[in-house]
């Protein structure tokens, strides 16, 4: 399966070299093999970040294609304000369609603040958000007994999370509210009232909306090294090479390369040596579902 990985990513990095050098009949050629190649990894038992990357990247090409095939001719504008055109095209689509899933400004866009805290017991918690939120939803797991989560806003105590009156899958919940699916007048500093009977509740992380206008920020590389070691087998976690400012959730992919075995599980990269000694480079991508970040890596097979 990281064969058909890597085709889709090499084949990709071929339209978009096509495309920079106005070869468009090239260009639509490749464009055909990689859209063969998306629909197997959507057949395939691939993990779902794997395709919703693929689905990101092909709808992202497309609209580059169309719109270089449908540039007046014989004027040649700038390959590079053609690719900045049909971002801004596929952005009023996808506004539109969902706007949750846009990387520029747009209204009302969903954005995740990271909170990894476990309460077991009635406690306060004030959580500080970089925009006015128009909507608050929670997301965790409760681990027995019953839970309720409370927001102050406006002077009024909202009820977030009840687990008496949401769906619980194994204990866990997603994206869950109550009373704020929609709220006016939040201040970027809300206080939560946690409320644990018998048990405790893991809160993972609190998605919210807002009417600010805002940037999306790509993840960056936050390792001090892009140089590896493999001797047998070595594990990274690429969680924690990877930084998103917007606090968005990141999926991984990595290619791959002679000699060695790639796999990623979540956030976790393992590379095993399976050819003889020498220097290897493959390639891992961060995305937030909005941008993708590339990042070569040098490895060493001993």
């Amino acid at each position: 399966m990281e064969t058909l990985v890597q085709q889709f990513v090499d084949v990709l990095e071929q339209v978009r070299v096509a495309l920079s050098n106005g070869n468009l009949h090239h260009a639509k050629s490749l464009y055909t093999e990689l859209f063969h190649l998306y629909e197997k990894i959507n057949d395939s038992p691939l993990a779902n970040y794997h395709k919703e990357l693929a689905y990101d990247q092909i709808t992202k090409i497309h609209k580059e294609l169309d719109t270089e095939l449908t540039a007046p001719r014989p004027f040649r504008a700038n390959p590079t304000l053609i690719v900045v055109g049909a971002i801004i095209v596929m952005g009023l689509f996808l506004v539109i369609l969902q706007p949750s899933l846009i990387g520029m400004s747009v209204i009302n866009q969903e954005m995740a603040s990271d909170v990894s805290l476990t309460f077991e017991k009635h406690a306060e918690y004030a959580i500080s958000l970089p925009y006015t939120p128009t909507s608050l939803r929670v997301s965790g797991q409760l681990m027995g007994g019953t839970a309720k989560i409370y927001a102050d806003i406006a002077g009024e105590r909202l009820l977030v999370f009840d687990s008496e009156k949401v769906e619980l899958t194994e204990g866990s919940f997603s994206r869950v509210c109550l009373s704020t699916c929609e709220i006016s007048e939040a201040d970027r500093v809300l206080p939560l009232t946690v409320e644990v009977s018998d048990g405790a509740l893991f809160l993972s992380s609190i998605q919210y909306t807002t009417d600010e206008e805002h940037t999306n920020s790509p993840p960056e590389w936050r390792g001090t090294r892009t140089a590896f070691d493999v001797e047998e087998t070595l594990t990274i976690d690429l969680k924690n090479y990877f930084f998103d400012a917007d606090g968005d959730d990141l999926v991984f992919l990595a290619t791959t390369a002679e000699g060695l075995d790639v796999s990623i599980q979540e956030s976790r990269l393992t590379l095993q040596k399976t050819g003889v000694p020498g220097p290897r480079e493959i390639t891992v991508l961060a995305s937030d579902l909005k941008d993708i970040t590339r990042v070569p890596l040098v490895l060493t097979l001993s």
